[in-house]
């Protein structure tokens, strides 16, 4: 069979490197899950009296722990591999769920199993899928950084068709906590045993020391750059996903549209990792990232004045997935085009802890807005505000690119 990629001696199958696709997608569903967090909103809000506030609070705490995770991820990978990293991440995000089940409604317990247990989880996943689908398709960083990012914004998918479902018929809400952690980890853990790295890469990192500095990361203006951009613009995106079925009930739409919305935002998002991947791949870094900037910025806006039917929401929804889409996929592609795919696996956590900064405030702060004003209306104004500082920062300060090359040096 020919082969897709072939590094000097080595020749690797098209069939292979679907295995790795296909599992390393399934990963991500997994560790992706955490987007249909609006769906457990009502359900701890009516049982526990959580305010919506706690809700987020939780929600903020999975992602912003995933974030500090991230930055630790990369030592077990280079060290024992994508395998065996994944399935420990397996363990964890099993292990969290398991231990918010058994919380009692306890807000402490569920933050912890939840966002320290699944969050660390969920980081040993994302990190060896990310890292090995770059080596795996080093010509096409955008796609491969737009398949990883997918299966990761599609999680939601899976999450809410099950949990809902599961709620529909009178499951208490941590009854549900427990069947997701035991359907979901196992789910993870089979997709890992197939995780691999090409043999020419496994050679190469056994007979080369990863040179890094940092410092020298921390002084470039680049990485600041991304790091306040990465944090205003998911400020927006993950404003909206952490309340999107209590703020699209706010606005009169039905509670299964609402609910639907989830499964529908997913889709989007997921289709637009996708093709904000194979964008950047097509024009570049600074022209995907600066009009993925200002769709995110407007259509908050557009929602406020217009999502006042089901049918709206829906589209609206399904639009907003799509451009929050871009989010995660382009600035993992630009810090592998910038400082090469075998340290994406270091700088890209550095640079995504400004998403976990952003998981809190933006889910709290729409939360708080709520819990004192009783509309989501103020919330979604700022969030679009914080997210044009991203769109100004970005375009005035990052330096031009320079012109890609595929070197081996950089994989």
């Amino acid at each position: 069979m020919s082969a897709f990629y072939s590094e000097d001696k080595y020749v690797e199958s098209k069939a292979r490197t679907a295995v790795i696709i296909i599992a390393s997608f399934i990963i991500m569903l997994c560790a992706g899950s955490v987007y249909a967090w609006s769906v457990f909103v009502n359900p701890l809000i009516r049982e526990y009296n959580f305010t919506t506030t706690d809700t987020q609070m939780v929600f903020g705490f999975i992602l912003a722990l995933f974030a500090v995770a991230m930055l630790f991820g990369n030592f077990p990978e280079r060290k024992w591999g994508p395998r065996i990293t994944s399935i420990m991440g397996s363990f964890f995000f099993t292990a969290g769920y398991l231990t918010a089940s058994l919380s009692g409604g306890r807000l402490w317990l569920i933050t912890t199993g939840l966002g320290v247990l699944s969050g660390i989880g969920m980081a040993l996943g994302y990190i060896p899928v990310l890292t090995s689908l770059n080596m795996w398709l080093p010509k096409y960083k955008g796609l491969a950084t737009g398949i990883a990012a997918s299966g990761f914004g599609g999680g939601a998918i899976l999450m809410s068709y099950i949990a809902e479902s599961l709620l529909q018929k009178g499951m208490a809400v941590l009854d549900v906590f427990k069947w997701l952690g035991i359907i979901l980890g196992s789910l993870f853990f089979l997709a890992s045993l197939f995780l691999t790295r090409p043999r020419w890469e496994s050679d190469a990192i056994k007979r080369q020391k990863l040179q890094f500095s940092y410092l020298e990361i921390l002084k470039d203006r680049r990485y600041w750059v991304l790091f306040y951009t990465v944090f205003a613009a998911a400020f927006s995106g993950l404003f909206v996903t952490g309340n999107l079925k209590p703020l699209g009930i706010s606005f009169g739409v039905s509670k299964t549209s609402a609910a639907l919305g989830i499964g529908i935002m997913s889709i989007g998002n997921a289709i637009g990792r996708l093709t904000w991947g194979q964008l950047f791949d097509m024009i570049g870094a600074r022209a995907s990232i600066l009009i993925s900037i200002i769709s995110v910025v407007t259509l908050p806006v557009i929602m406020l004045f217009t999502m006042h039917s089901d049918t709206s929401f829906i589209v609206l929804v399904l639009l907003f997935g799509f451009c929050f889409g871009a989010d995660v996929t382009l600035y993992a592609a630009n810090v592998a085009s910038v400082w090469g795919v075998r340290k994406l696996g270091i700088i890209y956590p550095m640079v995504f802890l400004a998403y976990g900064i952003s998981a809190i405030a933006g889910p709290v702060v729409g939360g708080m807005f709520y819990d004192l004003t009783g509309s989501y209306n103020s919330a979604m104004i700022v969030s679009s505000i914080v997210c044009f500082t991203a769109f100004v920062v970005y375009g005035l300060l990052m330096p031009a690119p320079v012109k890609e090359r595929i070197k081996k040096s950089d994989y």
